[in-house]
């Protein structure tokens, strides 16, 4: 029968305090009996805790673009922002995830006092946004 025990590790990083983020390392140690040895399975997790201030945040309209891998699944483009991409495997996932890489992007920039990139503009109280939809139906 395999034995489990937790070791949660001291916090190793914090991110700014401004967004009250912080990186937390957690072990696992698996203990299970192999005939005359014990085998010993190490599990390390790191585990990225977020919380903001909705009213320190400002709103960017980014542009989009989308293109399908060869290999399958989605690639998500920013090309207002230097290096931001992501895929995933559907489209919706590609753009959760240059949603997160924006992010990050522009809070690295901003935490080290560099311009942000041009191109970004933020929402009059009534912008109407724009998109297109990719939709797949099944035909009889």
């Amino acid at each position: 029968m395999p034995k489990t025990d937790q070791h949660p590790l001291d916090e190793i990083a914090a991110l700014p305090a401004s967004l009250c983020s912080q990186l937390r390392l957690a072990m696992t140690i698996q203990t299970e009996p192999k005939g005359i040895s014990t085998w010993v399975v190490i599990k390390i997790e790191l585990v990225a805790i977020f919380c903001y201030d909705i009213g320190r945040m400002a709103r960017y309209i980014l542009p989009v673009e989308i293109e399908p891998l060869e290999e399958g699944g989605y690639l998500a483009i920013c090309p207002v922002i230097q290096g931001c991409h992501a895929e995933g495997h559907t489209v919706s996932e590609a753009m959760d995830n240059v949603e997160d890489v924006a992010r990050i992007l522009l809070q690295l920039r901003m935490e080290d006092g560099l311009p942000l990139p041009e191109g970004l503009r933020q929402p009059e109280p009534d912008t109407v946004l724009h998109g297109e939809l990719l939709l797949t139906v099944g035909v009889p």
